[in-house]
């Protein structure tokens, strides 16, 4: 999902969609089989369930072979992914599938907001509220995403400066 956000960037940094063009159907196709794996009850997305499959985010406490589900990280990959991906659409104009990747994402970020915030922690939980310490890198990614509430966006740097989570590795500092 990464690299449908370094397609993205290659384009605000070039103009040039000549890449995103000649991998279009890529892109599409990783998009839409994220989309099918969705769990009815959370409305969360999750990742293939085989022994040989796992998501790795970071060389960190519960980042590095997460094999459970769902996953804060996960959803906010894939709702980076759908962001890019939807403006890659709209600038070679396919606003349709833009339209559908932006809805899709924004309803995506409101479940994940929902979903693995954990009050009593101060922040956001990478698995399911109350089941992992929590991490840097999940804080930082949903700010980046902008989902953090207004009212809680204090709240969330507190937890950052407390010395308490699970330091960020140098692979999400760009976040």
């Amino acid at each position: 999902m990464v690299w449908i956000t370094e397609l993205y960037e290659h384009f605000l940094h070039t103009g040039s969609l000549k890449l995103f063009q000649k991998f279009i159907p890529a892109v599409d196709d990783i998009l839409d089989k994220a989309l099918a794996r969705r769990d009815p009850e959370s409305t969360l997305y999750f990742n293939e369930k085989k022994a040989n499959i796992w998501n790795f985010y970071e060389w960190t406490e519960n980042l590095s072979r997460q094999d459970t589900f769902p996953q804060s990280p996960y959803n906010l990959y894939l709702r980076e992914a759908l962001l890019s991906a939807a403006s890659l659409h709209e600038a070679d104009g396919n606003r349709d599938r833009a339209v559908f990747l932006r809805d899709t994402a924004a309803s995506l970020g409101t479940q994940i907001e929902r979903t693995f915030r954990d009050p009593e922690a101060g922040g956001y939980s990478t698995l399911l509220p109350g089941k992992v310490r929590l991490n840097e890198h999940v804080q930082v990614l949903m700010l980046f995403h902008n989902l953090v509430p207004e009212d809680r966006v204090r709240t969330i740097f507190e937890t950052l400066c407390s010395g308490k989570l699970v330091p960020i590795s140098y692979s999400a500092l760009s976040y």
